[in-house]
């Protein structure tokens, strides 16, 4: 596996509870670590170790993590077999310094995204001057979203050593917990760009676009 994440992927099939551990196994290769089971209030998950991070895999239906009120971000993220999984992200500026909305930016993001930065895929995405805001979903498991972003970033920052492009060190994650709570957050940072008087129309805004295509796939 290389370090960039582009080769051997997996995508995540819609497995029931009672093959996960089997479909964990199909999806993971001979390079991770190790594999722990853990019992929790409600089923039973399995925690994946590695040296890119840690995943919980879970059965679906079993299982609860409530968000809970923080100053800072959560780490890692919750993978949950049976059910789809897309993640809404903020990264910030450095001192939210607006220096984002520039096409040098955006194709390079949207470069990175699709050819070396691809273990996430990158669905929907938008620019603003001093933060963006992308959904994502998971499609190797050997890597966590926190490594990946920080991949990602670094990748970025190597084309541009000529300028003063700096990132914030933490990023915001999200998992969208349904259908309505995808649609809602998706229409929001579509009108984002509206909100701050930047277009009188959201299609307006040029510094938006799609890597891949993350579809919603049941309720």
């Amino acid at each position: 596996m290389r370090r960039d994440g582009k080769d051997a992927f997996h995508s995540v099939p819609l497995f029931g509870p009672g093959n996960v551990r089997d479909a964990v196994e199909s999806v993971l290769t001979d390079e991770w670590d190790a594999v722990e089971r853990v019992l929790t209030t409600g089923g039973t998950c399995f925690t994946f170790g590695n040296t890119r991070g840690r995943f919980l895999a879970m059965a679906a239906g079993y299982g609860a993590h409530p968000e809970v009120g923080r100053k800072t971000p959560a780490a890692g993220a919750h993978i949950f077999i049976g059910h789809t999984n897309i993640f809404f992200v903020t990264v910030n500026a450095k001192d939210r310094v607006p220096w984002m909305n520039q096409p040098a930016v955006q194709t390079s993001l949207a470069e990175i995204w699709r050819d070396e930065a691809s273990a996430w895929r990158v669905g929907y995405y938008l620019l603003m001057p001093d933060h963006l805001h992308f959904f994502c979903a998971p499609y190797d498991l050997r890597f966590g979203i926190d490594d990946w972003i920080t991949f990602w970033k670094r990748q970025f920052s190597r084309r541009h050593t000529d300028q003063a492009w700096e990132w914030a060190r933490r990023s915001f994650h999200h998992r969208m917990r349904d259908r309505i709570e995808y649609e809602e957050k998706l229409a929001y940072v579509r009108e984002n760009p509206l909100r701050k008087n930047l277009v009188k129309n959201p299609d307006d805004w040029p510094f938006q676009g799609r890597v891949h295509d993350i579809q919603w796939i049941g309720d």
